[in-house]
């Protein structure tokens, strides 16, 4: 009965707009740069649409084990970030090495948020990396041609693809007083996130982190925030926690490639949360790109 009454009096509870942040160590560090960019940015309904989302979140992810909340978390991200929001064809002309060189220059000059500054260098990683192999050379020249392209060469261009959409989507944001796009896509991702967590903990094994009782209305995941700068755009992040180009991470195709072809038996299983995890002990060091190895193929 007591169980009964607190779940009511919970239910009962208006949602309130706070700011919210998650605990260290749980969720990978995108979702932390997208959670924050995402209230800073949102107004009141939005904000109260976000604290009902991390509600769910915070419910159905108290079934999940530490590895399933890494894995489907950073998934989804990623996956919600690479979603283009048009499928239009990018022209024959169009000038990659000079979208690539916005990219660096806006890197080295750019003073408002740290989901922009891993987004832009993780772009402009991957995009360069593209065009200055000598596969790239070749595409272009099937494509002229209007030659059949091979499997291998279809998956670069559908990386191709996928980079230039949402470079050019964080570079019309990043020159924007209200990034509306990345704003949208943002909470689309948080609303992905939560959609993934309800069917895993819905059809998957139960496997609990934790059964200590939390206070009514309490998050056992989150922490509120109150002193969450909104709309502070002239605040300079630290540029130190900027992400240094590697070749070690794991490719976000190995994970995601399965997912797009529909073979859902052939899902890898959850890493060890210790490589998604930020490095050291320093939090806010920002994810690290993926490497260059195959993106998302389009089947």
């Amino acid at each position: 009965m007591k169980y009964l009454i607190l779940a009511i009096l919970f239910l009962a509870m208006p949602v309130r707009a706070v700011f919210l942040e998650p605990k260290p160590g749980i969720f990978p560090l995108e979702f932390e740069l997208i959670l924050k960019f995402a209230q800073k940015n949102a107004n009141e309904n939005e904000l109260k649409n976000i604290s009902s989302i991390i509600r769910i979140i915070d419910t159905e992810g108290q079934k999940l084990t530490q590895e399933e909340l890494m894995f489907v978390t950073k998934t989804e991200v990623y996956k919600s970030l690479l979603k283009p929001e048009n499928n239009d064809p990018i022209t024959m002309n169009f000038n990659y090495t000079a979208l690539a060189n916005e990219l660096r220059n806006t890197r080295g000059k750019y003073k408002k948020d740290p989901l922009f500054l891993w987004l832009i260098n993780s772009l402009s990683e991957d995009l360069s990396s593209i065009i200055e192999s000598t596969i790239f050379k070749d595409l272009m020249l099937i494509k002229k041609s209007d030659r059949g392209l091979t499997s291998d060469l279809q998956k670069i261009d559908r990386k191709l693809f996928l980079i230039t959409k949402l470079a050019l989507e964080v570079t019309t944001a990043a020159d924007s007083a209200t990034p509306v796009s990345l704003i949208k896509k943002s909470l689309r991702t948080l609303e992905n996130v939560q959609i993934a967590f309800q069917i895993l903990a819905k059809y998957g094994r139960p496997a609990p982190i934790s059964t200590e009782p939390l206070a009514p209305g309490a998050f056992r995941f989150f922490i509120e925030n109150g002193e969450l700068e909104k709309n502070d755009n002239n605040a300079q992040p630290d540029l130190r926690s900027a992400p240094k180009p590697t070749r070690n991470d794991k490719s976000i195709d190995q994970i995601l490639a399965p997912v797009i072809e529909g073979k859902a038996q052939d899902l890898p299983k959850p890493v060890n949360e210790k490589d998604w995890a930020p490095s050291g002990s320093n939090k806010k060091d920002l994810p690290k790109p993926v490497n260059e190895t195959e993106w998302l193929p389009d089947n």
